[in-house]
């Protein structure tokens, strides 16, 4: 789920600290891969969030790239897509349908995640009067998928073939290394609340576990390796500072096993009277984990966005701020994401927060 590597590290070697920080990244308590930009990934986030937009339909894409500055051609690379359909159903109430995909590859063993997921959501209208004004619903969403771990074990060396001069793939490694891939159900469920206030003034808050079913995820049958639970409580907004800008706070709170990960920051929107369908957004997140023994700063993610009409394309990099900035120069991670609403018609239109 992150990257544990907040302990002192400035005497070591800076490959010994990258081996330090991949042991940490993928111990067995941190599984989930992440994006930094919380509210261009919902989906990922809380299956509540299925049909959360002010279209009918929308299309999401995003794509991760880490460790590049260390790894070269091998970083951690993590992609996601997804797509959700807003129906009406009851008086003011609607239900959604989506589909999403992830992919996850790290490391020259090309140990990878890939999953396939349905997800549902049905939200209930508790207030609203006329325009924006109190506009509340509460959402209660699952997912339920397919996931599947593969590594690439003839990659790996082994320090049993070694022969005395080099290494030598001729030699057996001795290691009963199992099965190359694996399947396991997934299934995820989530809460959110939400108000519309007024037009640039919105609050929601929710919850969601991930993994209910703790499946096995272990390559040797012999064993049995639990995908623990992922437990996120996030939340945020919008206030309006001036009639062309607002602040859009957000936060997030991930644990998983021992792991934890608090995400908090805000971006600044603006927008202006002569051109309404276009918006910009700027902004910076931080990132906390928790170490060894203590809780120290994982990174700082520096955030853009442009709104254009149905279209959203947002960037942002993570900086390193730990220990192991001194092993990548401060160099993290890249994110992309684009996604594309399209509109509802009037009877299906609905008030929601901007995210």
């Amino acid at each position: 789920m992150n990257n544990n590597h907040n302990c002192s590290f400035d005497k070591l070697p800076s490959l010994l600290m990258l081996v330090i920080a991949m042991l940490f990244a993928t111990s067995a308590e941190a599984q989930d891969p992440r994006f930094s930009q919380i509210n261009a990934s919902g989906t990922f986030v809380n299956p509540a969030m299925t049909g959360l937009h002010k279209g009918q339909s929308r299309l999401s894409l995003n794509y991760r790239d880490q460790w590049s500055s260390l790894l070269g051609q091998v970083p951690f690379r993590t992609f996601g897509a997804s797509f959700d359909y807003r129906f009406y159903a009851l008086k003011k109430d609607f239900f959604s349908l989506g589909l999403s995909i992830m992919t996850d590859e790290a490391g020259d063993a090309r140990l990878s995640m890939n999953k396939v997921q349905l997800s549902a959501s049905y939200m209930k209208q508790l207030s609203g009067g006329r325009g924006y004004r109190n506009v509340q619903y509460l959402i209660a969403g699952a997912q339920i998928g397919v996931a599947q771990n593969s590594i690439n074990w003839a990659s790996l060396r082994f320090s049993t073939q070694f022969d005395g001069t080099g290494y030598n793939a001729g030699i057996d490694n001795g290691e009963d290394l199992g099965t190359n891939f694996n399947f396991y159900p997934d299934i995820n469920v989530g809460l959110l609340w939400y108000a519309v206030l007024d037009k640039k003034k919105s609050v929601y808050g929710g919850g969601s576990i991930h993994h209910i079913n703790q499946p096995n995820i272990s390559f040797l049958s012999s064993m049995s390796e639990t995908m623990y639970s992922t437990f996120i409580i996030h939340g945020g907004g919008e206030l309006p500072l001036t009639r062309d800008i607002s602040l859009l706070p957000v936060v997030r709170f991930m644990t998983q096993g021992q792991s934890y990960e608090a995400d908090f920051g805000a971006t600044v929107r603006f927008t202006t009277r002569d051109f309404r369908d276009v918006a910009l957004r700027a902004g910076m997140m931080g990132r906390l984990v928790n170490g060894v023994n203590s809780i120290g700063s994982d990174a700082l993610s520096i955030v853009t966005a442009l709104e254009w009409d149905r279209w959203s394309l947002g960037m942002s990099y993570d900086v390193t701020v730990s220990g192991l900035s001194t092993a990548n120069d401060g160099r993290g991670a890249f994110e992309i994401s684009l996604s594309y609403t399209q509109p509802a018609a009037r009877r299906l239109g609905m008030y929601c927060p901007t995210f």
